[in-house]
């Protein structure tokens, strides 16, 4: 500035990254697999597309007039190819009944005591009895089709930890076991700090004395950000490679957060045992005042591999998000970039018309 005895002359610079105003978000759905949505605004905008998926699809594709598009998964030539399904679901319970479920004679690291109710759409234990170390109900089932020696578990659960004093412990276990009731793999959220609230999560290959891998056994990024968790419990095996995750889900979108993914290759081939049952665990330690929890649904799938086949990448229910905004890819909330075809592109809608295809025809809503 140049001062003078009352006033000063000079310039003020203003730098504007984002030099937009942005309206609400509007929604439009689409009538057919072709559709020209209008963008009445004054700058390009940034789409979020919702597939429903109505029948087994390969991939999934949005076009644009400019031949821009998103992509993930692969089409097939239908004269030397052949779409497979890469994991068959042989078991779908989602806890509105305990018909079915028997009480195991015993646990791993604990003794049975208490017992497990439904309210409908969540296992959750009535009592944990009495003991002394882990104690708590325990329920287990068949799997239909089995046996499973490659496979897929999916459990949805929630573990309410956290209070003022800290002073609340306990586990949940859902485990996979061969024909004579051993453990082939295990998965589990456990908070064992008197004074702090802190939760682990644990997937685990093989027994609990013997032979084992622990894929994951932490607390992730930083103590307490699995506190209070609903979400996912999953590991996988095929072959001698396995999978785990771990990851909260927020309950109001659906959204995958605070995720843990490990992979390990059983090298060796030590913990090959078949998957005939699934078991769950969930216990109290001593007479500390135990956590709420429970259990809302269990899948479990068989995997099968064809190299020569493409794989189906989604299902009927499944939802397909491709998210331009913010530059992600979920199918049922969870991400799946790695399923993105290389020329793919997280393109923006045009000023004014934009012409829009979605492939394969007659797939989603």
């Amino acid at each position: 500035f140049t001062e003078y005895p009352q006033w000063a002359d000079g310039v003020i610079s203003f730098i504007c990254p984002d030099p937009y105003k942005y309206g609400p978000e509007l929604e439009a759905v689409f009538p057919s697999d072709v559709f020209t949505l209008t963008n009445k605004g004054t700058a390009e905008a940034e789409p979020i597309f919702e597939l429903e998926v109505h029948e087994p699809v390969t991939f999934a594709m949005i076009q644009n007039q400019d031949e821009e598009y998103m992509m993930i998964g692969k089409p097939y030539d239908v004269t030397t190819q052949q779409p497979y399904e890469p994991e068959k679901r042989v078991f779908w319970h989602e806890m509105d009944t305990t018909v079915g479920w028997t009480t195991p004679e015993s646990v791993e690291g604990g003794t049975v005591s208490g017992s497990i109710i439904t309210n409908g759409y969540m296992f959750t234990p009535s009592s944990f009895g009495t003991g002394s170390g882990w104690h708590g109900p325990a329920l287990k089932t068949s799997i239909p089709n089995a046996p499973l020696q490659n496979f897929k578990i999916d459990a949805l659960v929630e573990f309410w930890n956290t209070n003022v004093e800290g002073d609340k412990v306990g586990k949940l276990e859902i485990e996979l076991l061969n024909s004579a009731s051993e453990t082939v793999a295990k998965l589990a959220l456990v908070d064992n700090q008197f004074g702090a609230n802190v939760t682990v999560g644990q997937a685990r290959a093989g027994k609990d004395v013997g032979v084992n891998h622990y894929l994951i056994d932490e607390h992730g990024d930083r103590p307490g950000v699995w506190n209070n968790f609903y979400g996912l419990l999953r590991i996988l095996r095929i072959g001698n490679y396995w999978e785990a995750y771990i990851t909260k889900i927020n309950q109001s979108t659906g959204k995958h957060h605070t995720s843990r993914w490990r992979s390990w290759t059983d090298t060796d081939g030590v913990i090959s045992d078949e998957v005939t049952q699934v078991q769950i665990y969930m216990a109290q330690y001593e007479n500390r005042p135990p956590i709420e929890m429970g259990v809302h649904d269990i899948k479990i799938w068989r995997l099968q591999r064809e190299p020569e086949k493409i794989p189906y990448i989604a299902n009927p229910g499944d939802i397909i998000t491709f998210d331009h905004k913010n530059a992600e890819i979920l199918i049922n909330g969870e991400s799946r970039m790695d399923l993105k075809q290389l020329g793919a592109s997280f393109f923006k809608l045009k000023r004014g018309y934009n012409q829009l295809v979605v492939m394969p025809s007659d797939s989603f809503e």
